[in-house]
């Protein structure tokens, strides 16, 4: 997981966290679910983000894909689901045969992701 923008030309999009999926593996795997683990075991699910991933989308030996959700849209998520202040998440991904692949934690500091 990491922070980014996108770009649309000369300009930037807003600030995004990008969860990138690496395929390490000899074989294709095919990725259904990808979004945020939250510190209550709940998760964020995001379908149709910006980024590379479609899914269900089969991720070959050596590629990777990318989600891109802006850091306000996941705030507000996050507050609507109860949470406030700083928190630890992960990004995820799901396969189709439903092993999840986690990244390392990220802090999240919902008011100040509010801002925007």
């Amino acid at each position: 997981m990491s922070m980014g923008f996108e770009t649309f030309g000369p300009d930037l999009g807003p600030a995004s966290v990008l969860v990138t999926a690496l395929n390490t593996g000899q074989l294709a795997v095919t990725l259904v679910e990808a979004g945020l683990r939250l510190p209550n075991n709940q998760h964020t699910t995001h379908f149709s983000p910006s980024g590379t991933a479609r899914f269900p989308h089969e991720l070959k030996r050596g590629q990777n894909c990318f989600i891109i959700v802006p850091i306000r849209e996941v705030a507000v998520a996050l507050k609507r689901g109860g949470f406030s202040g700083t928190i630890r998440v992960k990004g995820f991904y799901r396969d189709a045969l439903d092993k999840r692949h986690t990244s390392g934690r990220f802090k999240v500091n919902i008011e100040d992701w509010l801002k925007g």
